[in-house]
């Protein structure tokens, strides 16, 4: 696996995942674009057959972002990603052979008690804003209604991640 120490993603989210004092919160930005170097920890072993598999296709195709859905990446903290779950063979093979740029889905992992009590609060009232309008975007059984709600939906995610933006959460 080469000269990179990948970590154990178990290992690492055990920090996260044992939050009993409720300093880490995740927020899911959906797809975004992604620099596989700083892809620290893998999900599970590679499979030697898996990983041959994908080489010959980058080798006929290219790199291309097919499913960028089923690579589930975490964001933490320190701007480092975690393979969380699947996606562990393009995220290794995107970082070993130094790929530029991968499409993911992206969980941000955010240490709360680095933001002050109102950043904190606004953070909060932006996910609850966004999942009030998704939720109603799920609920509508009215086909005239979802271009309406998928507006709504749309302005709750751009608010929610220019809030994130100004925290220097994301880019």
């Amino acid at each position: 696996m080469g000269d990179i120490k990948w970590q154990s993603t178990e290992r690492v989210q055990k920090k996260y995942l044992e939050n009993k004092e409720g300093k880490y919160y995740q927020i899911e930005l959906g797809v975004q674009k992604v620099n596989p170097q700083k892809i620290v920890a893998l999900s599970r072993p590679i499979d030697e057959e898996k990983l041959e598999r994908l080489r010959k296709n980058v080798e006929e195709e290219g790199w291309v972002d097919k499913n960028p859905a089923g690579i589930l990446l975490w964001k933490l903290p320190n701007s480092k990603y975690v393979v969380s779950g699947e996606g562990n063979h393009r995220a290794f093979y995107s970082r070993t052979e130094g790929i530029k740029e991968i499409k993911a889905t992206v969980s941000l992992i955010v240490d709360m008690s680095k933001l002050t009590e109102q950043q904190q609060t606004l953070i909060l009232e932006k996910q609850k804003d966004y999942f009030s309008a998704y939720q109603k975007c799920m609920d509508s059984d009215d086909s005239n209604q979802d271009e309406k709600l998928l507006k709504l939906l749309g302005e709750a995610d751009k608010e929610r991640f220019k809030f994130l933006k100004t925290l220097k959460l994301v880019k």
